[in-house]
């Protein structure tokens, strides 16, 4: 006998695709050119690498967000807006310790609206 995940509905799996859409683009940008971006909230043009790594994992969420989105995966839907709350932490704690300009709350704050569309989706269909 196997257990069987929880299917989610349209809503839900509509939050996964836009937020796939967002980090794709987000980090197919932050790879290809991310001084086109990076100047558009006052950040300095990358120098080194780091900025690409980040695109890449950008572009690795965005990979789980369409397999989330194809599938329905409720798990998978529960487990990205639980991941993404956490993000004002830790870009808090950046900002607050001074490694990181406040623009970067702004991206939070993306972060917790997109994370919280999701757990009400789900909600709606008993699965948060």
């Amino acid at each position: 006998m196997t257990d069987s995940i929880p299917v989610a509905g349209t809503a839900a799996r509509r939050t996964a695709l836009v937020w796939m859409l967002y980090t794709g683009g987000l980090g197919l940008t932050l790879n290809v050119a991310p001084n086109a971006l990076l100047p558009l909230f006052g950040l300095p043009p990358a120098q080194e690498v780091w900025v690409r790594v980040v695109g890449m994992f950008l572009l690795f969420i965005a990979w789980q967000n369409f397999a989330a989105w194809r599938s329905g995966n409720a798990e998978l839907l529960r487990l990205s807006y639980q991941i993404r709350l956490t993000v004002p932490l830790f870009f808090g704690a950046y900002v607050a310790l001074g490694l990181a300009p406040a623009i970067l709350l702004m991206f939070a704050a993306v972060d917790v609206a997109a994370a919280l569309w999701t757990r009400a989706a789900l909600a709606r269909e008993g699965l948060a």
